[in-house]
């Protein structure tokens, strides 16, 4: 017996899910072993790094995301209920509210798509609390003894649900308000960084078993008042002769300010100053190519302290941060850069996540149409 097909039904939600999933898993699989077969066949060599995956999944994300919050709000048989709507309704709302107040209270300097990609991620985690909610709310209770075992399954997704959302709104939290400056800074000097002030406040010396610690210090101000000593340092290790940047972290609640120094100098420093978790840095986009998987920043290898230095010394001179990764992708090919280059070699690379994506739906279209 044929039939009539319902799109707004949980089935097909379930159904374009699972695909969205599976060409995700594709994609990175693909990703991570594309250099190995180019070698293999042509003998190129490139590398693909967490910024092509940020690209290409980013899509894949959002439409998951998009689908997660509507889904379990639809009838496996028919149409969503007037009741779904008014869940959907309620969330969206609450939401707003929260986007508004989060923008008016806490930060107003947030562009409008990553705005809407946090309105996302709160929509889901709020969705997924309204959902759990009864018919009634006047008979809501907390009761560990009162839970069905067929309630147990709902309960566990809502959750899972809840623990994307959070995941999704502190990649974008971060990553909308982050700062990062490369700069120069003489004795005494501050910079402004979000809601903070940071001084330079000069360097001293720390003695530790086998090295020596060239330490940095600098205050970290708040409303005009300290509220941390931030110390990176220069390490010299007595034995091998060999120098370290140190990198110091001070964490503020959810907020951490990361700190590395390049040259020092008895009046002036070079500092790299990041504000909130995730640090971009022109020696992130670089691969160490002595390391198995690192960035030129993470990586202490004689290669890696070559190129950090000459990094240094061209900010220095004022040279623009894509002339100075243009240089070295000349000198070294595109092994050195962590996010492969569009060329012929990279088509399919850039090309197949976008294509299976469109395929996927054209399919189901096609089939829906029929």
């Amino acid at each position: 017996e044929k039939k009539e097909f319902v799109f707004l039904r949980r089935g097909t939600f379930i159904l374009i899910n699972n695909y969205l999933l599976m060409v995700s898993v594709v994609v990175i699989f693909f990703g991570m072993m594309y250099p190995l077969l180019l070698e293999a066949i042509t003998g190129d060599r490139i590398t693909v790094g967490p910024k092509y995956f940020n690209i290409v999944i980013a899509p894949l994300v959002i439409l998951i995301a998009i689908l997660m919050p509507i889904g379990p709000n639809l009838s496996w048989k028919d149409n969503w209920t007037q009741f779904a709507v008014k869940r959907l309704v309620i969330s969206f709302v609450i939401t707003i509210f929260l986007i508004i107040a989060m923008q008016l209270v806490i930060y107003e300097n947030a562009d409008a798509f990553h705005l809407l990609l946090i309105s996302l991620a709160v929509w889901i985690f709020i969705a997924s609390i309204v959902d759990l909610l009864p018919r009634n709310l006047s008979e809501f209770r907390i009761e560990f003894s009162g839970l069905k075992r067929k309630n147990l399954p709902i309960i566990g997704s809502r959750i899972t649900h809840m623990a994307f959302g959070i995941m999704l709104f502190g990649i974008i939290y971060a990553s909308a308000y982050s700062e990062n400056k490369d700069l120069k800074m003489n004795l005494g000097d501050k910079i402004q960084i979000d809601r903070f002030e940071l001084q330079y406040d000069g360097f001293g010396t720390h003695i530790g078993e086998n090295y020596d610690d060239l330490q940095i210090n600098f205050s970290l101000i708040k409303d005009d008042k300290k509220i941390a000593n931030i110390t990176p340092a220069k390490r010299f290790f007595r034995k091998s002769g060999d120098i370290t940047t140190e990198a110091s972290i001070q964490k503020y609640y959810f907020d951490h300010m990361y700190i590395t120094v390049g040259e020092v100098q008895e009046q002036f420093i070079y500092a790299s100053v990041s504000y909130k978790p995730f640090v971009r840095f022109i020696a992130v986009e670089l691969k160490c190519l002595e390391c198995e998987g690192q960035n030129v920043y993470e990586s202490n290898s004689n290669f890696s302290q070559s190129i950090k230095a000459y990094i240094s010394k061209e900010l220095t001179r004022g040279t623009d941060s894509r002339d100075i990764i243009n240089d070295l992708h000349q000198k070294y090919g595109d092994e050195i850069l962590m996010t492969p280059p569009v060329q012929t070699n990279t088509y399919v690379l850039w090309i197949l996540p976008f294509f299976l994506l469109s395929l996927g739906f054209f399919i189901f279209f096609y089939k829906l149409k029929k």
